[in-house]
Order: structure tokens, then C-alpha cells, then sequence
């Protein structure tokens, strides 16, 4: 495919006397090839991209409409989402959260809880619980740990507000 029609862009037809003026024949995949100086067959191609574009247009809607029914209903949208010392399972659907990443989560929100300043906290966790990470704790761990309620068997709806997850079989 050359190129998506934009509803108001003349980009569809700049590629098409690009093409034209080039002498460049289009080849299609069901219908042989496609002379575009031709009017009628310009015209049927134009046509067919309109109707391919509103057809994208509305599975993606649909799509956009199925995404937020299955968020609002206290599913993760994207499946077991990626959180730190998470795992997904497509078996079920359920996330849990790994036995030996709870004690550092927990860490991480008590040492919050405590105001504790983030370079303390990612010294000691460097320290205690190293072997979780590949390289190093680092801020934006932290970051994510805290600023995910999936922890405490939570999420975020489409609307911002937070909602009971259904997903989560052991929250922290």
C-alpha cells in the first residue's frame, strides 16, 4: 500500500500524478494494474481507498469501544499489563505477583510510607534484593512500583478513577 487517504489531504492525489507523471505502473494484488491517468480508474481507485479508510476507521472505534467496556469492567485493556515482579497468565487471564518480588515491593511502600528519601530506598534495595534486576534499582523502579495500584489489587478505569482489579490473585 502507497499510502492511507487522509479525509482533506491532497496527499492521495499528489502520489497519484507523482506517479502519473513518472510513468510509474501500479500494480494490484487482485486486478492487474492500474493506470491512473485514466479518469475512471482513478476515480475507482479513490473510491476504494475512501472505503477501505472509513472501514479502518470503524474497526478502530470498535476496537477503542471493546478496550474500555473490557477496562471498565476491572480488566487490564493490554492483558496482564508488564509490572514489576509480575507474571500473566493467558491460561486464566490472572496476574500474580511473584513470591520473591513481595518482599521488595513491600519494602518499597513502607520505606515510602516513611518518607524516606528515593536514594536511600534504592540503595537498600540494591543492597537486599539486587538479584530481582538485571543491572540495578533505579528511580524510575521505584517510580512505577509506587505509582501502580495493580499492588494493591487495583486499576485505573477508562475514566481515571480507580476500580477494584479482577485479574490480580494476590495483591501485596
Amino acid at each position: 500500500r502507497l499510502y492511507r487517504p487522509f479525509r482533506g489531504s491532497y496527499l492521495e492525489n499528489y502520489i497519484n500524478n507523482a506517479l502519473t507523471d513518472n510513468n510509474v505502473a501500479v500494480m494490484q494484488v487482485k486486478g492487474g494494474a492500474i493506470d491512473l491517468s485514466k479518469f475512471d480508474q482513478s476515480l475507482i481507485t479513490m473510491l476504494k481507498n475512501a472505503i477501505n479508510d472509513e472501514q479502518i476507521a470503524n474497526q478502530k472505534k470498535k476496537s477503542m469501544q471493546q478496550r474500555r467496556k473490557r477496562k471498565d469492567s476491572g480488566y487490564m485493556a493490554n492483558g496482564g499489563g508488564k509490572a514489576f515482579g509480575t507474571v500473566y497468565s493467558p491460561a486464566d487471564g490472572s496476574i500474580m505477583i511473584q513470591e520473591e518480588f513481595i518482599p521488595a515491593i513491600q519494602f518499597i511502600f513502607d520505606e515510602i510510607e516513611k518518607f524516606s528519601p528515593y536514594l536511600q530506598i534504592i540503595q537498600a534495595l540494591n543492597k537486599n534484593y539486587k538479584h530481582l534486576v538485571s543491572k540495578s534499582f533505579y528511580y524510575t523502579n521505584i517510580y512505577h512500583v509506587v505509582n501502580n495500584p495493580i499492588y494493591c489489587g487495583y486499576m485505573f478505569n477508562s475514566e481515571g478513577f480507580l476500580i477494584e482489579n479482577k485479574q490480580i490473585k494476590n495483591p501485596c
